[in-house]
Parts: structure tokens; sequence; C-alpha cells
């Protein structure tokens, strides 16, 4: 996808997402915000049990929520975020990606795990960080449940 501007993306929400990702913009709805060059991030709280995570890469010009939202490129969430971006860039840390993160060679490495490697990742996971393995747990049953 080409390039994309954060005006794009306002521009390419229909009328009842303008109006709903205002709302959520202004009543404070986007946290955990950060930047990095052409990449936003944050959470935004929604009608879910846990706050959506919204990425918008303006340099491959890809939108992405946790939202089950189907209806169009831009969601009300995506939508609250390229505001934020517009109207209160100083909610947005500043982040750094690195070339060679330790993410991408754990990325590696997970590709090499076979099911019980992989199985006992996941327990330890629960172990360790329980609240993010229940948000994806429930992110991906939305998704799947096409709400």
């Amino acid at each position: 996808m080409p390039a994309i501007t954060l005006e794009e993306v306002l521009l390419a929400a229909d009328h009842r997402i303008h109006e709903r990702g205002r709302e959520l913009f202004s009543k404070g709805a986007v946290s955990k915000a950060t930047r990095a060059t052409d990449v936003l991030q944050a959470r935004v709280a929604g009608n879910s049990v846990h706050p959506y995570r919204v990425a918008i890469d303006l340099g491959a010009g890809q939108l992405t929520c946790t939202c089950p939202f189907d209806h169009g490129a831009v969601c009300k969430h995506v939508y609250a975020v390229a505001l934020a971006g517009l109207e209160a860039s100083e909610l947005f840390e500043k982040r750094v990606i690195k070339e060679n993160s330790a993410l991408e060679n754990s990325i590696k490495a997970l590709e090499q795990l076979d099911d019980e490697e992989t199985w006992a990742l996941l327990e330890a996971l629960e172990r360790l960080k329980p609240e993010i393995l229940e948000e994806y747990a429930f992110n991906i049953a939305q998704r799947d449940a096409g709400w």
C-alpha cells in the first residue's frame, strides 16, 4: 500500500465513524500512545472488556485495530488515534525502533518451536503475563465469532 497521512486516514472514514471516533477522542479513550517515525500505536477504550490496540503505519499505509469492525478500512478506534495524532501529539511518547530487535530474534526462535515447546511457551506466558494472554484470547474469540 502507498504511504498515507493522518488527514487521509480521517477522510477515508465513513461519516458515522467521524462522529464516533471524535467522541472517543474527546472523552479521553486514547491511552498508552507511542510514535516512532511514521508508526503510531495506542490503546483505545471501547465497548469491550479490554481496550483495543491500534496501529497506524503511515509509511506502509497500514491501519490495524483489534476490534471486530469489518465495514471499511477505518474504524472509530483508528479514527480516534489518527485524530489524537493531529490534535494532541503530546499524548504520544517517542519510541525508537531498533533494526535487529529482541522481538525479531524472538520471532525467528518461535518459528523453530515444535508443538510441545509452543505449548510450554503459552503456559509460561499465562504465568508471567496473564493479562496479555487473556486479552489476546478475548480478541481472537471476538474475531472468530464475527462480532
